[in-house]
């Protein structure tokens, strides 16, 4: 397989095909990195391609606008990801940081600036006036491919009067993009080769069983041990003999003995000298005995054993009948039944891949609970079942206090690990599969309860925020406590018909304002909750 790649992304490509399993047999290649501008052509790819590539993966965004309809070679896909730079990070959030005015870039793009910008045409002052336009600031995603990517930076927020940031996001996010599109594309090709093989081979079959009628049961078996019985049911029909075997080969190696008289065993010692210097296709001795070899594509599927037949003066006609007609269609019956069970095979496993993918999808990958596109789905379908049973669903607002400081302190790493305990300790405090927690953004995580009133909620918050306070993570530039703490909002509502869940949030917005007004370091509800006599209620209330 070949990923061809924008060479802007080279470094960060060549370091995950490099340093990283499942991409073993995976090659890359490089296309003018122009970011559109001009777009590239269907010449561009193909210069970039190497002359032996196959099972093309083109990988790209706008810039590919101008060879999107088609592709430059038969075995060529385009694999359109917008913006690209969500290959690094998670789209929602890159979209909220170019909303507020954020030029996203990448070390691949920022090592080679100058050549960037000279090709918009722009003197300094033309390109600081096209930045100012509509951009307040530099972002970059560092992946930590290039060591001078801070000092680059920095030049280039001063040649275009702009301030300038770093998010460093790393390698991980990045590798399972290009895992998701690798194993997508492998596992698409081997079930496009199994179910053409399939096909041909299907086809060959019913055309040997249009010619013998008898044998059309063949086309409609599918599985191995089926149609070895069928095969011994039509050489004891043709041969009548006393002794009727069928010994079963698995890559080169006779595995089980099969026979009309009972089911699969093992064969013994004395079956497997009578068949190992065996290297033809069929024998036949003058006593009315003989074998034949059931192979396809030199692979030996068995051999049949034929011995003692009732009328050994016509074993000859037999034989003939046998090896034109019968022997075939036993190899390609055996034939498509092991592809059949291999498409079986890739398609459970296709099936576990985008079962994964999905999960994937929903899950925050520094966290690993629910991510903000799995909390919105999650939201629109307990209101909707809240509507109809008529009941509360609850919503607690969590956001992490002075998190900035404690960054700034700490550094980044032990601020990624922070927000994973504070995941941890959060789950922790649920009981009920219903109920979901998310991280919403950033410091903010989220927990959806179903079924649930205000003063449960309430309580559960509480719960969280002592859980929190007894975990004892040190934050020593808090306003709040030399330990990490937690502010939490609390809304409740009940479908009525005239709201919809973004009133929820809000509501759980609001409180969490009032309590980081407050003080931070609480639990306050939108709307006044008594708490309950049952600490449990939050359960069902």
């Amino acid at each position: 397989m070949h990923l061809l790649f924008c060479e802007n992304y080279r470094r960060e490509v060549l370091s995950v095909l490099g340093g990283r399993s499942g991409f073993e047999g995976v090659t890359a290649s490089f296309f003018p990195g122009r970011c559109g501008i001009p777009p590239l052509t269907r010449e561009d790819i193909a210069r970039s391609l190497p002359d032996d590539a196959v099972a093309v993966e083109i990988v790209g965004d706008s810039c590919l606008r101008e060879v999107a309809d088609g592709s430059p070679g038969s075995s060529c896909r385009i694999y359109c990801v917008t913006p690209c730079l969500a290959l690094f990070f998670e789209r929602e959030f890159l979209e909220r940081c170019m909303a507020r005015g954020a030029y996203l870039i990448t070390p691949g793009w920022l090592a080679k600036w100058r050549e960037r910008t000279a090709v918009w045409g722009f003197d300094r002052e033309a390109l600081r006036a096209f930045f100012k336009e509509a951009i307040r600031m530099l972002v970059l995603l560092d992946t930590g491919v290039e060591s001078d990517s801070a000092a680059t930076l920095q030049e280039f927020a001063a040649h275009v009067d702009l301030p300038a940031t770093t998010i460093p996001v790393g390698l991980n996010f990045f590798s399972r993009s290009l895992r998701i599109i690798v194993l997508s594309r492998r596992l698409e090709l081997e079930k496009y080769r199994a179910e053409q093989a399939t096909a041909r081979l299907r086809q060959k079959s019913s055309d040997y069983a249009m010619a013998l009628d008898l044998l059309g049961k063949f086309s409609t078996v599918h599985e191995e041990p089926k149609t070895i019985r069928l095969i011994l049911q039509n050489f004891d029909l043709l041969f009548a003999p006393q002794i009727l075997f069928y010994l079963c080969y698995e890559e080169g190696v006779p595995v089980r003995v099969y026979s009309l008289q009972g089911g699969p065993r093992r064969p013994d010692k004395g079956l497997i000298r009578q068949v190992v210097d065996f290297d033809g296709t069929f024998f036949w001795d003058e006593n009315g005995s003989g074998l034949f070899r059931v192979s396809h594509d030199e692979e030996t599927f068995g051999v049949i054993v034929v011995g003692r037949i009732r009328f050994p003066e016509y074993g000859e006609l037999y034989c003939d009948l046998a090896l034109s007609v019968l022997v075939p269609i036993c190899e390609l019956s055996i034939a498509s039944a092991r592809n059949y069970q291999r498409v079986r095979a890739t398609e459970r496993a296709l099936n576990r891949v985008n079962r994964e993918l999905k999960r994937l999808a929903a899950t925050d990958t520094l966290t690993m609970i629910a991510n903000r596109r799995r909390f919105n789905e999650y939201l629109k379908k307990e209101w909707r079942r809240a509507f109809r049973e008529k009941w509360a669903v609850s919503l607690i607002m969590i956001d992490v206090d002075h998190f900035k400081d404690f960054n700034d302190t700490y550094g980044h790493q032990e601020g990624d690990a922070c927000l994973r305990t504070v995941a941890d300790i959060i789950t922790g405090c649920i009981s009920r599969a219903a109920d979901l927690v998310a991280r919403y953004g950033g410091e903010e995580f989220a927990l959806i309860l179903p079924n649930t009133k205000a003063q449960g909620a309430v309580v559960l918050a509480e719960k969280i925020r002592t859980a929190m306070e007894r975990a004892r993570i040190e934050h020593s530039s808090s306003a709040v406590a030399p330990y990490l703490t937690l502010s939490l909002g609390v809304a409740s509502l009940v479908p009525d018909g005239t709201m919809n869940g973004s009133d929820l949030v809000a509501g759980a917005d609001r409180a969490l304002y009032r309590a980081k007004r407050l003080g931070r370091n609480r639990v306050v509800a939108d709307k006044p909750a008594r708490p309950p006599r049952n600490p449990d209620c939050h359960l069902t209330t």
